[in-house]
Order: C-alpha cells, then sequence, then structure tokens
C-alpha cells in the first residue's frame, strides 16, 4: 500500500513540475497496479470457521 502512495505522489510531484508525459505514465501504471491489488484481495478466499 505504501508504494502506491508513493507513486501516487511522485506522480502529482512529477505534474506540478511540468512533466506532463512522466506524470500521466507514473499514474497509469498505478491505476493498473491498484487494480490488481483490488482483485488480488477482491477474489481471495476468507479462513472463516463458523
Amino acid at each position: 500500500m505504501t508504494l502506491l502512495f508513493i507513486l501516487f505522489a511522485t506522480s502529482m510531484w512529477l505534474g506540478w513540475h511540468g512533466k506532463r508525459k512522466p506524470a500521466i505514465f507514473v499514474f497509469l501504471v498505478t491505476i493498473a497496479l491498484c487494480a490488481f491489488w483490488f482483485k488480488h484481495h477482491a477474489t481471495s478466499e476468507l479462513n472463516i470457521d463458523l
């Protein structure tokens, strides 16, 4: 999770400093990682014994 926040912050920093294409690239990579992370957690089994 920390990596995702760092990547989002990097994207914002790049955008703030006028580096539009690298900022968009880092943002899209971060969104792809978020989607992967969500799918990983949304499809895993819960080990709950009731």
